[in-house]
């Protein structure tokens, strides 16, 4: 179920503007809201397919989410995730820190306590 999770958690993205996606410099605040939205985006596609189990949808909804709801799109917590949601989560920061663009450290510095 995460192989296939992992080909779908993004899905989202083809919804948002291509040029917020592959916008060079920093985001602005509304940038950043429709990039947020790839979560509920992905959700909703994957619901509407309907050959998604309910497991693979809320990954593609979770995997920005954080344990301790700072994340989103919805804040939830550790104990309010689908437990497979966390594998992707730590998948995806995984791959951010180790691709080459622009906001690669943002998930890495989520995790980084003042």
């Amino acid at each position: 179920m995460v192989r296939m999770a992992r080909c779908f958690y993004d899905i989202g993205k083809v919804k948002v503007v291509e040029d917020v996606l592959t916008k060079p410099g920093a985001l602005t605040e509304e940038e950043y809201r429709q990039i947020q939205m790839h979560t509920v985006y992905g959700y909703q596609l994957l619901k509407e397919e309907g050959s998604f189990s309910e497991d693979i949808c809320l990954m593609a909804l979770e995997h920005h989410e954080r344990e301790d709801g700072t994340g989103y799109p919805y804040k939830k917590t550790a104990d309010q995730m689908n437990r497979y949601s966390k594998i992707i989560a730590v998948a995806d920061v995984f791959h951010a820190m180790t691709s080459d663009r622009v906001y690669q450290v943002l998930p890495f510095m989520m995790f980084l306590k003042k």
